[in-house]
């Protein structure tokens, strides 16, 4: 039966049946402090956890065995829980990295996963049951004191007065790095009135504009195109790098070296390391010095959080394969009298870590649907959609799968990263008579057919929930869609400059549709150039160079449609 004619009361009865059964699963967490989630993984997993996180309204803590596959399962919970491009504090999911360096290499990590670290722990300190995603390196490792971190959080309002040398110091403080041009998490750069600072916790810099020590305008904009991306009232400030950019700092660093039992060699060239109070390569592995103690993620997690071990073995035989790779590092560094710190500085052992998780409820989670295993389990039977077909056999099938779907009552969602390509499949199910809602994320798990813009590469079928789920790869190949989309007027490559004329739409690849309004001649650095100027929303103007036409096309709606 079409769930268009279904009544009222067999929708109720639909969502009852999956409510007694994620009720069923939170009254075993409820009722144990270990439990196993079995037969789920990758975005059916996600889903689970989001569901569950959701209903008890407490904090997760998720770790993986691999990175890959943490950044898989956090992109999945984003879509479920999250809106589409947040601020910060209305962020839920976090993901927390690794780099795969060994510590003492003289390698720094790259700033943006500093700064994605810092992002993770702010979100455990200050959102209301956080979902963060991580790895065992990242469990046994140390971090600055959360009372470190805590001093170094600020919010600023807009027209508020900001004495900016203090300012400018403070973003030092913090371990911005102060630069000509902003491009990269973690960098400053002070032009007149304006600074510009790239903060961890948004996907854009943020343009301070200055009037004296008056903060006039707060907005983010892109450092390529420096258009504006969104306007504030408010902005956060975090740590960007563990290491103070401030000469204070690193002498209080070296009076420090005395306490931890080193020889005098090896502190004589830490002390000489740390002369030159500069960002050198692989000086983040030094940060215990700069600080009267280092404490663990333990030490961040808000109170009644639950741990979420996936593969459980796994993530043991992980975890101490990279403490042995350690031990076996710091060994050779003292043998060739190359500088490091102790392990205990390093490492916060996988046994403590056990010990540290008993105080705390566990969800186990493993793919395979059937395992035995002395604590209660929640049985499930997620599947692949269009497992095992060839892409020639998915076209033929998909379209019957979906009215073989409706027909047993499932709740049917798929998940396009574009805004075009979710208008398109929209109106593929029109042309099959079917009523479909678009939507954006956080996911809603409702009757019918949903299409939403988001990213979730992979989707799943649970049967438990009457859920289906398809992501891009499931309903779509490279570039191929899967399904024959509605034909809609193409869109008409530039020849030149001299096909178009002011006030024509023109879709460019990377920033979408805009209006344009004609050429330019500009002069930047000495050098004059024609541009085309194309004007976006909020009077925002981007400037393409002739050499570029390629990247833009004449813009032409499905029917009649305007953008």
């Amino acid at each position: 039966m079409d769930f268009r004619v279904r009544s009222s009361l067999s929708l109720a009865i639909f969502f009852k049946n999956i409510k007694m059964r994620i009720m069923d699963v939170l009254s075993l967490i409820k009722c144990n402090s270990k439990v196993s989630l079995c037969g789920l993984e990758g975005s059916a997993l996600a889903y689970m956890l989001a569901r569950i996180g959701q209903e008890l309204n407490q904090p997760l803590f998720i770790v993986i065995p691999s990175l890959d596959d943490a950044q898989k399962i956090a992109e999945a919970l984003k879509f479920f829980l999250s809106p589409l491009e947040p601020l910060p504090l209305n962020e839920k999911v976090f993901l927390l990295p690794e780099e795969p360096s060994l510590p003492y290499t003289g390698v720094s990590p790259r700033p943006e996963v500093l700064g994605k670290q810092f992002k993770a722990l702010f979100g455990l300190l200050n959102i209301n049951s956080p979902v963060v995603v991580t790895t065992p390196k990242m469990l046994i490792s140390y971090f600055i004191p959360v009372s470190n971190f805590n001093q170094k959080i600020q919010i600023y309002q807009k027209g508020e007065e900001i004495p900016r040398e203090e300012f400018i110091q403070f973003l030092q403080f913090l371990g911005y790095e102060r630069l000509n041009l902003v491009e990269g998490v973690g960098e400053f750069s002070v032009r007149g009135e304006i600074i510009d600072i790239f903060c961890p916790l948004y996907k854009w810099p943020l343009r301070l504009e200055f009037f004296g020590d008056t903060l006039e305008s707060v907005r983010l904009f892109n450092p390529i195109t420096q258009r504006s991306e969104r306007h504030l009232n408010n902005f956060i400030l975090i740590p960007a790098n563990p290491i103070p950019h401030q000469e204070a700092a690193f002498k209080q660093a070296k009076k420090r070296i005395e306490a931890l039992n080193l020889t005098k060699e090896i502190a004589q060239k830490i002390c000489s390391f740390l002369e030159i109070p500069i960002h050198q390569p692989g000086i983040e592995d030094y940060f215990p010095l700069f600080y009267e103690k280092t404490e663990t993620l333990f030490d961040y997690l808000p109170e009644k959080t639950i741990f979420c071990l996936v593969q459980p073995g796994q993530l043991e035989k992980t975890a101490h394969f990279f403490e042995k790779k350690v031990r076996s590092h710091l060994k050779e560094l003292i043998e060739e009298k190359r500088i490091h710190l102790p392990f205990k500085y390093t490492i916060f052992p996988w046994r403590k870590i056990k010990n540290r998780l008993n105080n705390h409820k566990q969800i186990l989670c493993y793919a395979l649907p059937f395992l035995k295993t002395d604590v209660p389990i929640a049985q499930f039977k997620a599947k692949i959609p269009f497992a095992h077909l060839s892409f020639s056999q998915k076209q033929s099938h998909f379209k019957p799968q979906i009215e073989k779907w409706q027909k047993m009552g499932y709740s049917i969602s798929l998940v396009a990263s574009h805004p075009w390509a979710q208008q398109r499949l929209a109106a593929l199910f029109e042309t099959w008579h079917y009523i479909v809602q678009t939507k954006t994320p956080p996911f809603q798990h409702e009757p019918g057919i949903s299409i939403y813009r988001g990213i979730l590469s992979e989707g799943f079928i649970l049967p438990e929930a009457r859920l289906v789920i398809l992501g891009e790869r499931d309903w779509q190949i490279r570039t191929e869609p899967l399904v024959e989309l509605p034909k809609k007027k193409e869109l008409l490559p530039v020849s030149s400059f001299e096909d178009l004329k002011p006030g024509n739409l023109l879709v460019h690849v990377q920033h979408g549709i805009g209006c344009y309004q004609g050429l330019k001649t500009v002069t930047s650095g000495g050098i004059t150039g024609e541009f085309l100027v194309i004007e976006y929303q909020d009077k925002d103007k981007l400037y393409l160079p002739i050499d570029r036409l390629h990247l833009v096309q004449k813009y032409k709606g499905i029917g009649d449609k305007l953008p």
